[in-house]
């Protein structure tokens, strides 16, 4: 009986599930590409941040699977074969202020309700995992660290910017020019008319007089360009972004000028560095992601990070279509566990 369970099991685990946000316009194009290639696929999207707003959810006992219903519309974890685990923002609605509840209890219990749904929501990636579906990307909300990053890197053998963390500079660590990143997401902050972010910026002397909680900070890597690879599938698409002819852009070409977007060309990776990227890639088993280099004066390709949902819209400009190649592969993935 156990046999035949097993085999009724696997032969419902027809779905593509896409994990990601009610906003997201890269997992609308990935659906579209889906629809026009197979039509005959169900693909089903689950925008993370309306999760517990949105949808019923049950699992009658621990060993089933979990089960979700939207508008008359439900699947559930034992029928879905791939996954592409995208954008995992998270649904965390606060409790209103209340009279009856002092602000230290509010905040205690708006902290429970988060606690409570972050365990569920790692148990809901585990129970998935349970059912051996192939995952383009098997990662959760905790983003990758990028000082761990840094180290794989210089260990695999590319090479990254001289780094040092510290909660006070001096004098000595200006001996040459020097930036400061954050070593989490960049946020931005709007205070009256004005807005801040936490961008990549380089350090002077009136740094010195600051304390800081503790900073990372780099030696500044004189660019001749700079890189973002898409990677997928052990595949390596590379553009140069020419952002060092913007003041605007020199330091950090995240900081975009709307006004003058960066020239961008498709560039050709030497096979070393490629290969180099796939141990890299391995090493976090990661199937995908978006890696920031930046090709120095003395043409050195300095590593400094990879987000696994970095951005790669303006890769279209360049003939490289990252929506279209995503919707391949996950077909690709999907072919083979169905064959």
């Amino acid at each position: 009986m156990g046999i035949f369970l097993k085999n009724t099991i696997m032969k419902t685990k027809n779905k593509i599930l896409i994990l990601t946000g009610n906003k997201d316009i890269s997992s609308t194009n990935v659906m579209k590409w889906l629809f026009y290639l197979d039509k005959s696929i169900t693909v089903i999207r689950l925008n993370t941040d309306e999760l517990f707003e949105n949808y019923n959810i049950k699992q009658e006992c621990i060993e089933a699977p979990i089960i979700f219903k939207k508008d008359g519309f439900s699947f559930s974890t034992d029928e879905i074969s791939v996954v592409w685990s995208w954008k995992l923002y998270r649904s965390l609605p606060d409790l209103e202020k209340s009279k009856k509840i002092s602000i230290s209890s509010l905040n205690k219990i708006n902290n429970n309700i988060k606690n409570e749904q972050n365990v569920f929501f790692q148990y809901f990636l585990y129970n998935l995992d349970n059912y051996n579906c192939y995952w383009l990307n098997r990662f959760t909300l905790n983003e990758l660290n990028k000082l761990e990053q840094l180290q794989v890197a210089h260990k695999i053998g590319l090479k990254i910017p001289h780094t040092f963390l510290k909660t006070k500079l001096e004098i000595a660590d200006l001996k040459s020019s020097i930036i400061t990143k954050p070593m989490s997401e960049v946020i931005h902050i709007n205070l009256g008319e004005r807005s801040y972010s936490t961008f990549t910026s380089r350090v002077n002397e009136k740094n010195i007089k600051s304390d800081y909680t503790i900073s990372l900070f780099q030696e500044e890597i004189e660019k001749e360009l700079e890189l973002r690879v898409f990677y997928l599938g052990n595949k390596c698409y590379t553009v140069a972004i020419l952002s060092q002819f913007d003041t605007q852009t020199t330091i950090d070409f995240r900081n975009y000028n709307y006004s003058k977007p960066n020239k961008m060309a498709f560039y050709d990776l030497p096979t070393e560095i490629t290969k180099k990227i796939n141990l890299f890639m391995e090493h976090f088993n990661l199937q995908m992601g978006s890696l920031d280099f930046i090709l120095d004066k003395k043409g050195n390709y300095v590593f400094l990070e990879v987000n696994p949902s970095g951005q790669y819209g303006f890769f279209d400009y360049c003939n490289i279509y990252p929506d279209k190649l995503i919707a391949e592969y996950l077909l690709k993935k999907y072919y083979e566990y169905n064959k």
